[in-house]
């Protein structure tokens, strides 16, 4: 469940920086596309936390990120031909997923309550 929970709180957080990015660049962002964007986040940070791969942690979340991004690329990229948002969503989604994998990966590293030696 600990687990679980460090993922979804991950995802949290870069779902959150991602809404603070599009607040800093000018860009408009309705609640609903906020809130999308947290949980979309929440799922890829959970995703990085549990499953496991034979990949360094940078490499596994950087992986992990960008998989799940393709149908957002797809819809905005291919459906609606915004083009222009090809490279900073690849770049974010590649950024946040290293960032994951990082973090992830250190807080796997840390002690459990009890698991200390006595």
């Amino acid at each position: 469940m600990k687990s679980h929970l460090i993922g979804l709180s991950l995802g949290a957080a870069a779902g959150l920086a991602d809404c603070a990015i599009f607040a800093i660049s000018g860009m408009s962002i309705s609640f609903a596309s906020a809130l999308s964007a947290v949980l979309f986040w929440m799922g890829v940070g959970w995703a990085v936390n549990v499953v496991r791969t034979s990949l360094p942690s940078s490499l596994h979340g950087g992986f992990i990120a960008l998989f799940l991004n393709l149908p957002w690329v797809a819809e905005f990229v291919g459906n609606q031909g915004l083009t222009d948002l090809l490279m900073p969503m690849l770049a974010t989604a590649a950024a946040f997923g290293v960032l994951l994998g990082l973090a992830s990966h250190s807080l796997r590293r840390l002690p459990v309550s009890g698991d200390a030696p006595a």
